[in-house]
């Protein structure tokens, strides 16, 4: 009856771990042009701290969502089916999910404050193998040895930037660059410190564990 209690325990405990909802904005601040939808990541699957070059599908993301206006190429709705590879680096820092990520502390600059891959970095690509040669050429010459593209969605061409038309020039003239402006969790998601809301599930696993112990006692009582 302990070993059933303490699974029941450790069964409730796990319950909490849940994916975390990160909403995100990309703006081109010249041409207005905008990039805003959410991410979900299981953190279980996240380095944090560390460096995640995260190749589609994979456990370590549940879902993208995301809506692109302003451009030439690329306005219209996307989603994960329409990316390759996600990078996501912390750059020594332990991020906390639980608050605006933009200005956390990592081992140089914050997190997404500087874009020379001091402050880490958070992008998406539409190119296989775009993160093959690792962090430092992440961006290297990208168009011609990324491989397949996959989408005419914006892609990563510099840290915490995404580029319509891999970052050529449009028909204006200038390429459309829009660089992360916020990226925090859904809602006014509470504090680490905060109670966490009871699932249902979590009651019934607490009631069973409440139950176990009221009938343990029962019988050493008899």
């Amino acid at each position: 009856m302990k070993k059933i209690l303490l699974s029941l325990l450790f069964l409730t405990s796990n319950v909490f771990a849940e994916p975390v909802t990160l909403n995100f904005v990309f703006l081109d601040t010249n041409s207005g042009a905008e990039t805003t939808g959410f991410i979900v990541l299981e953190t279980d699957f996240i380095n944090n701290p560390g460096e995640n070059n995260i190749q589609l599908p994979s456990p370590a993301v549940l879902d993208l969502q995301l809506t692109v206006t302003g451009t030439s190429f690329s306005d219209g709705n996307y989603d994960i089916s329409d990316y390759s590879e996600i990078a996501f680096d912390t750059n020594g820092g332990v991020l906390d999910f639980s608050r605006p990520l933009i200005g956390q502390s990592t081992e140089d600059d914050p997190w997404g404050t500087t874009y020379d891959g001091d402050a880490g970095d958070f992008n998406f690509f539409t190119a296989f193998d775009a993160l093959s040669d690792g962090n430092e050429a992440r961006y290297d010459n990208l168009t011609s040895t990324s491989g397949v593209v996959i989408s005419d969605a914006p892609t990563g061409c510099w840290y915490f930037t995404l580029c319509e038309n891999d970052g050529e020039s449009t028909p204006q003239g200038t390429p459309v660059e829009m660089v992360l402006q916020s990226l925090a969790p859904a809602g006014s998601q509470p504090s680490v410190s905060s109670v966490p809301t009871l699932s249902l599930w979590t009651i019934v696993l607490m009631s069973l564990a409440l139950l176990t112990v009221v009938v343990l006692k029962r019988k050493r009582q008899a």
